[in-house]
């Protein structure tokens, strides 16, 4: 896949610290959509992505904290059961679940 083609990405942490915490689930509010906790949906290319991670790198604590991140295939399997926090114009072809 090209690196400048955007792609969706599941980004999901678990931070030690409630002061790390709340800093980084503020800034990626800005790169993303929180869709349950420690865990968000990101839009961006393969290029974009390295940046965020070289950026999350400086915002995390290694040996205390966790960030993975995880490239979803273009048409994934998805099923959602309960309360829907997710807004339709993120999904393609009408899907409405991740």
């Amino acid at each position: 896949m090209p690196q400048n083609l955007s792609s969706k990405w599941i980004l999901t942490y678990d931070v030690a610290d409630k002061k790390r915490l709340a800093r980084l689930f503020r800034w990626l509010k800005t790169k993303g959509i929180s869709i349950q906790n420690s865990v968000f949906l990101i839009h961006t290319s393969e290029v974009g992505m390295q940046k965020m991670v070289l950026a999350l790198e400086t915002k995390i604590h290694k040996k205390q904290d966790q960030i993975r991140v995880y490239r979803l295939p273009t048409m994934p399997w998805k099923m959602k059961l309960g309360v829907d926090k997710m807004d339709e114009t993120y999904f393609p072809n009408g899907l409405t679940e991740i």
